[in-house]
């Protein structure tokens, strides 16, 4: 993330227009699409996840709506309810995706004041209710030898799929930096945030464990157990708020500036971000969540095709064309990265 997050914060471009001088004109077209459409999937299941956090917040006022009769059919794979909170959260996240870049920031900067300190609150309740003699620090794995080393690879796996999506996205955000050391505290920051996150979800999950019987590694699903309906409203708002930020981080203007790049005469980022609203509603996520086994399996592995391009632009830009390269030209069909047929690097380009 710091290596191509400096290549944004310096030379001021997206990675839909940066990984030009590394695949050609034309052919930066395939990575572009391609993280386009992982991006549009994301932001449709992320809206899903948003929606259980605004039926948990309903739920805290309003008891009686758990008992709200259904009228769609089973084979629907959804309810009635779960169709209004999908809507409602739809409707909620569309403004945010209105405003710039720029602006956007200060929607993190609430974040950040008010989500740590919810996190922060759970993990309390959750030494309070289970001592971590009991529950996290009691419960271990049964796996051994190699199922044990292959259960720890996937799940690196898992963890690296979600890094080299941001370290692709990272210019995105990093080319608005008022100057490029700006982006450095991320070598710092992220490790230890995301350290912290995830030891609060082990720690909550495993008073979880205790209290209820079974891994709810879903929080919102944890939440649904709680009969403190002030404590429950507060912290699904949290996870509320967390959603909105990551969806139009990680998912709407990543697609909006890959849009930008496909049809730049019709689309901005206001507009890219609008359609990846609409494509995503239209994505129908519960269909897709009633397999979510195979499907989280498949976009786990994204990596495949993500970490090469991060690879690919990392090294033509540091160390191929040593941070010498031609921004203008990178606008031009017909420039020097068009090299053979906009496809084919020479030895000599």
């Amino acid at each position: 993330m710091l290596l191509t997050g400096t290549i944004g914060a310096r030379l001021r471009v997206p990675f839909s227009v940066l990984n030009r001088s590394s695949f050609g004109f034309w052919f930066s077209y395939f990575p572009v699409v391609t993280r386009g459409i992982i991006a549009i999937t994301w932001f449709s299941i992320q809206t899903y996840n948003g929606s259980e956090c605004v039926y948990q917040m309903l739920k805290a006022i309003w008891p009686s709506i758990a008992n709200m009769p259904n009228h769609l059919p089973a084979s629907s794979n959804t309810t009635t309810v779960g169709m209004m909170c999908f809507l409602l959260y739809w409707i909620l996240q569309l403004p945010f995706m209105l405003l710039s870049p720029q602006r956007i920031r200060y929607l993190f900067m609430v974040k950040g004041a008010i989500v740590p300190f919810a996190w922060l609150a759970m993990v309390i309740w959750a030494f309070k209710k289970v001592p971590p003699s009991v529950g996290l620090f009691s419960q271990h794995t049964a796996l051994e030898g190699s199922e044990l080393a292959w259960a720890w690879l996937t799940a690196l796996n898992s963890v690296l799929s979600l890094y080299v999506g941001l370290a692709v996205n990272i210019p995105d955000f990093t080319r608005y930096a008022t100057h490029e050391s700006a982006q450095y505290t991320q070598g710092l920051i992220i490790p230890l945030a995301f350290t912290l996150c995830s030891f609060a979800g082990l720690a909550v999950t495993s008073a979880g464990m205790v209290l209820y019987g079974s891994a709810l590694w879903d929080p919102l699903q944890l939440i649904d157990h709680w009969d403190n309906r002030p404590a429950a409203f507060f912290a699904s708002a949290s996870f509320l708020l967390t959603t909105i930020g990551t969806n139009i981080s990680a998912n709407a203007l990543c697609a909006a500036n890959d849009l930008t790049v496909c049809f730049p005469r019709y689309v901005n980022l206001r507009r890219g971000q609008v359609i990846c609203a609409i494509v995503g509603f239209a994505f129908c996520p519960w269909e897709v969540l009633v397999n979510a086994t195979g499907f989280l399996t498949f976009l786990t592995g994204y990596t495949i095709f993500i970490g090469p391009f991060t690879g690919i632009m990392i090294v033509d830009y540091w160390l191929v064309h040593r941070t010498k390269v031609d921004v203008p030209a990178m606008y031009r069909p017909h420039g020097r990265y068009r090299y053979r047929g906009g496809i084919v690097r020479t030895w000599y380009s």
